[in-house]
């Protein structure tokens, strides 16, 4: 996990953006149960042609009807210096597997993930 200007995200390089943005969010700075601005998305582009297939992505999600009439809030932004998040949050669900696993029961993630997407095969 990395961290952007407070929000977290994943490390996650593609040159296709459709391969890596397909489930944005619609609703602003929160996911699941936990709330704030670090829980903002953001797609980060290092180039205009990047920039250019995230903005088509997510219009065409917007277009597409699946998230009803709800925008999708995902920010497109320049990627900016990246530092790695504090060593306690490195690979959380590994080191705290009972508490992490206590979360994303009592989250609904993985009951929207399941519903919205189908079933999920891993952690």
């Amino acid at each position: 996990m990395v961290v952007a200007g407070g929000a977290n995200m994943a490390n996650a390089e593609s040159k296709n953006a459709e391969k890596t943005s397909p489930k944005l969010p619609t609703t602003h700075d929160r996911q699941f149960v936990d709330v704030g601005d670090q829980y903002r998305t953001a797609i980060f582009f290092h180039s205009e042609e990047q920039r250019k297939q995230a903005v088509a992505s997510k219009e065409k999600k917007e277009r597409s009807g699946e998230f009803g009439n709800k925008p999708i809030v995902t920010e497109i932004v320049p990627a900016a210096t990246f530092y790695p998040a504090e060593e306690y949050h490195q690979k959380y669900y590994q080191k705290n597997h009972v508490r992490y696993k206590f979360y994303r029961i009592n989250s609904g993630r993985d009951q929207y993930l399941e519903k919205t997407w189908g079933k999920h095969t891993g952690e």
